[in-house]
């Protein structure tokens, strides 16, 4: 019996009493004849960060519904949210904030104040039953806070569905204090027709096992199916967990979504070199001009033979974004025109920023189909370590518009800008500025233009940056509307996190097994390491290792042993050199009286040994101990590394010590760039292009505030390319004192 053969007009009075005595209610509408309520009951707790869309809409202060990041300033969720009586009157904003990136209601994450709310405009009882909240202040994206893409169509029928949310953990039972999640399956809509009573138009079903399903309070929440948010939470029939829940369809209200959170025109970024001057040939031998289809699209800078960074805007198109086709795509180098001249080479594979949106994290690879040739008008540039302090000069260059509706440059243009504070670029564009994104800024009719997008901005000879987008015209006002450019060390500071899972490791990232392996850095001058040293065996440098006490030196296991299952070497073959900055003479040579391995050495798990000095050293200017730290260094920070080992992979050893500066990365950001497990107590470093430890490393220190805080394990891949691993000094702190007490 379909709803209107049993509707009858009486139901409807006590509907619009119901409405009239609680006009409040965000627990949902009644229908008529069953009961339909936004509902999580039945499964299990989020972690911070698990579903970081989610959002907690407060009604003065208190939980009310859910919903669901699209953009910094725009969030979706159900319409009887933000609406409630008959006839529906809007919720006023000021009663409204929204709570994002914590897994509680009450406390955490980033609160925000609510500046507009649009329902659906044919929105009625459960029938288009969407909307979306315009927040004041645009959200900051980070690991807990991000955007979900909206589905372009509903799930398939019998596909699993994830939902969460804050809602009653059984009908009648309260609030849940945390974050929840469930997994309910997909139903089409014969299958939903056929189980409720009620299915409005624009809806879609989902059902759990008994007793698990959405409960009141979890209405305006999402409901995602491959990454993707294809569901907002609406309603439930009789008790949580009992019937399918239903659900307005996004890609049913994608358009009115897409079209209604547009930023406006004048302030949402846009692609954009105006002013400045023309470049002659070699004058910036890192740019490229990225074709597509014969024709000049965006800018991009060679950080390697194979490897080319520019925007991701610039290598997709459509939303959700797809990769631009490869066999359309060409790479010009060495030309100061981009329709000739240089070298033209194909496109093997690009690689866009997984968190990639919009502008945020608006960043590319280009792997070349052929390596370039270098030469004086073909050369790669290096990748900063830091952004530019605020007020310097920083270049850019480009073949952009010339103007905002003028044609492109067809040769080369180059422009001089200065650089802002993320306080100051704030002021200008307090309506968008993306995470991530540092800002420069020329004079009046002097900047970067549309076709200038993924070009380089450049200071004291190193990449800071990756153009991406302009605010209003190209070059209008030196405070106004900058040059934003992608930082290429600011990914929560570039090479600190996301170089080692975006540019180093999938520059020709091999899936290889570690390998013990310094490239790149300087040559140390005599005492600057006074706690180095070289083992010697059979008079050949094996590995380094680090003073600890007069007696006693740390070293890698794998350093003092040999073979599939692990021998010790022969003391009367080992020796130690320390105080010289050379290998094999200077110094003082000291015997080996015994070798203490970790009983727990495996491979590269626990890969730590101590050795003892048949005779005590004697500390000078240039032999001394170096403090044990006790706590791992913080990601993001600079450790200084040293070792005579080969200065590339298949090289020669360094004769002469050499030392770099590389960047420490958190256990969860090493692990992204390893295929197989990363060993236990174990700390990661990652350097620039070509700049790390190398074969003969092994054992030496990493230093980070003058204390030793890891021991050189291993490589992965060629050396200087993916992050290096060392065995945590602070995790082996207690042994290492136990085993070194005489």
């Amino acid at each position: 019996m379909s709803f209107w053969e049993n509707f009858k007009p009486e139901f409807l009075l006590c509907f619009l009493l119901a409405a009239l005595v609680n006009p409040h209610s965000a627990e949902g509408l009644k229908h008529p004849k069953r009961p339909l309520q936004g509902r999580i009951v039945g499964g299990g707790f989020a972690t911070e960060g698990q579903f970081p869309y989610q959002v907690s809409i407060l009604r003065r202060g208190n939980h009310s519904c859910g919903g669901s990041i699209i953009s910094p300033h725009y969030v979706v969720t159900a319409a009887h949210c933000i609406v409630y009586g008959r006839p529906s009157k809007r919720v006023p904003v000021d009663m409204l904030n929204v709570r994002a990136g914590s897994i509680s209601t009450t406390s955490g994450g980033q609160l925000v104040n609510v500046t507009e709310v649009k329902p659906h405009p044919s929105f009625w009882q459960f029938t288009n039953d969407i909307a979306l909240v315009k927040l004041a202040q645009p959200l900051k994206f980070n690991d807990n806070v991000a955007s979900i893409p909206l589905a372009s169509q509903n799930p398939p029928s019998g596909a699993e569905v994830s939902t969460s949310g804050w809602g009653r953990i059984s009908t009648s039972g309260p609030l849940s204090p945390l974050l929840k999640y469930n997994t309910l399956v997909a139903l089409n809509t014969t299958e939903c027709r056929s189980r409720l009573d009620y299915l409005p138009r624009g809806a879609i079903c989902f059902v759990g096992a008994t007793a698990n399903g959405i409960c009141k309070g979890d209405s305006g929440g999402p409901a995602v199916y491959n990454n993707q948010l294809v569901g907002v939470v609406n309603f439930f029939e009789d008790a949580c967990g009992i019937k399918p829940d239903g659900f307005a369809s996004v890609a049913l209200h994608a358009k009115w979504l897409r079209d209604n959170s547009k930023e406006s025109e004048s302030a949402r970024p846009r692609p954009r070199i105006v002013g400045g001057n023309f470049a002659h040939e070699g004058q910036f031998p890192h740019q490229v001009s990225l074709l597509v289809n014969n024709r000049h699209h965006c800018g991009g800078s060679i950080i390697s033979e194979r490897y080319v960074i520019t925007a991701a805007h610039c290598v997709t198109n459509g939303n959700p974004p797809q990769p631009i086709p490869l066999d359309i795509l060409e790479v010009r180098a060495g030309s100061t025109s981009y329709n000739s001249g240089g070298q033209l080479v194909g496109v093997e594979e690009l690689k866009v920023h997984p968190s990639f949106n919009e502008f945020d994290n608006d960043i590319a690879l280009i792997k070349l189909a052929e390596s370039l040739e270098m030469n004086e008008d073909v050369a790669s540039i290096p990748l900063a370590t830091q952004n530019p302090p605020s007020g310097v000069n920083v270049s850019t260059s480009g073949w952009g518009r010339t103007s905002y509706d003028g044609p492109l440059s067809t040769r080369l243009k180059f422009n001089t800008l200065v650089s802002l504070d993320r306080r100051d670029c704030s002021l200008w564009a307090a309506d968008y500025v993306p995470e991530k994104v540092f800002c420069v800024v020329g004079s009046a009719a002097n900047g970067v233009c549309r076709g200038d997008s993924g070009g380089p901005a450049v200071y004291q000879n190193e990449l800071v940056g990756v153009t991406n987008y302009v605010q209003g015209g190209c070059g209008y006002y030196p405070d106004g509307n900058e040059d934003d450019n992608q930082t290429v060390m600011a990914f929560a500071s570039f090479v600190k996190k996301q170089i080692v899972v975006f540019v180093l490791l999938w520059m020709g990232a091999e899936s290889a097994r570690p390998r013990p392996r310094i490239v790149g850095g300087n040559f140390a001058h005599e005492g600057q390491f006074p706690h180095q040293v070289s083992i010697l065996v059979d008079g050949e440098h094996n590995c380094g290792g680090s003073i600890m006490s007069e007696r006693y030196v740390i070293t890698a296991a794998h350093c003092v042993t040999y073979g599939n299952q692990p021998q010790r070497i022969p003391l009367d073959v080992m020796k130690v050199r320390a105080g010289s900055v050379l290998y094999n003479s200077g110094g003082q040579l000291v015997g080996v009286e015994e070798v203490k391995i970790h009983p727990s050495y495996n491979r590269f798990e626990n890969d730590i040994a101590l050795i003892k000095l048949s005779e005590a050293l004697q500390m000078n200017d240039d032999v001394a101990s170096i403090p044990l730290a006790t706590q791992n260094p913080p990601s993001g920070v600079y450790v200084s590394t040293s070792g005579w080992g080969r200065i590339s992979y298949d090289g020669p050893l360094s004769t002469s010590l050499k030392f770099n500066t590389l960047v420490s990365l958190d256990r969860r950001d090493c692990s992204l760039w390893s295929s197989s497990n990363v060993p236990e107590k174990v700390i990661c470093v990652v350097g620039s292009a070509d700049n790390g430890v190398c074969r003969g490393d092994s054992g030496g220190p990493a230093v980070y505030q003058n204390e030793l805080v890891g021991v050189t394990n291993y490589i992965q891949g060629g050396c200087g390319y993916n992050p290096d691993g060392f065995a945590s000094v602070a995790e082996h702190l207690e042994w290492l004192r136990e085993n070194s007490r005489e």
